[in-house]
């Protein structure tokens, strides 16, 4: 087993785990689906730095957002922050460490 069927396999894994993050409101549709073709996109050679990047950008993002600098939902009592900017920028940060690959067909 290798190649796209492992890398199939690391995104369905994926998207199972943050498919429970979605059940319990911690994470958006919207989120689950970029965040799925992301991951099948660097691939899981490439996840754990993807990961580390997407950390990195949902921190900056956090605190730039606590500085009044980007806007955020504020609903029930909770801050809502958009978490497509910070997989932008772990997809970008991917580029110069050769982890994005093109999908090809099966």
């Amino acid at each position: 087993m290798g190649g796209i069927a492992l890398e199939r396999r690391f995104a369905a894994f994926m998207f199972a785990l943050m498919l429970v993050a979605y059940a319990q409101n911690l994470m958006g549709g919207g989120e689950l689906k970029i965040l799925t073709f992301a991951f099948v996109w660097v691939g899981i050679q490439c996840g754990l730095p993807f990961a580390v990047l997407l950390f990195v950008f949902r921190s900056l993002h956090t605190i730039a957002t606590k500085l009044g600098w980007v806007g955020a939902q504020r609903l029930e009592g909770r801050t809502r922050i958009a978490f497509v900017p910070a997989v932008a920028g772990a997809l970008i940060g991917s580029f110069p460490l050769g982890c994005l690959h093109p999908i090809s067909a099966p």
